[in-house]
């Protein structure tokens, strides 16, 4: 428990967005916004995408992922969209070994 604590910390956990953001997908980088500021990470740090049937969770560590509500792309095709956008993104800038 310990290490997993001090891995989660290592990662910089708790300096990402809490609440309510915006995310655009840049030619290279994806860009949050939020009232806390504005989050830049590069593609490459995107470790893998999962879904479940209610939220998109974007991981950019072990145990840190953004996570976007489905409801808020408002379709379906909106969210395949989105979802291919990023994932053609994050392979051609390296990263996202495994998705879901």
């Amino acid at each position: 428990m310990e290490k997993r604590l001090k891995a989660y910390v290592a990662e910089g956990n708790g300096k990402e967005f809490i609440g309510e953001f915006t995310l655009e997908l840049l030619d290279d980088r994806p860009r949050m916004e939020g009232q806390d500021g504005v989050a830049e990470k590069g593609y490459d740090k995107v470790r893998k995408l999962v879904t479940d049937k209610d939220r998109l969770y974007i991981y950019t560590g072990s145990m840190t992922a953004v996570i976007v509500p489905l409801h808020a792309f408002g379709s379906g095709e909106a969210y395949r969209k989105f979802r291919q956008l990023l994932e053609e993104k994050t392979r051609a800038a390296g990263g996202m070994s495994e998705q879901r």
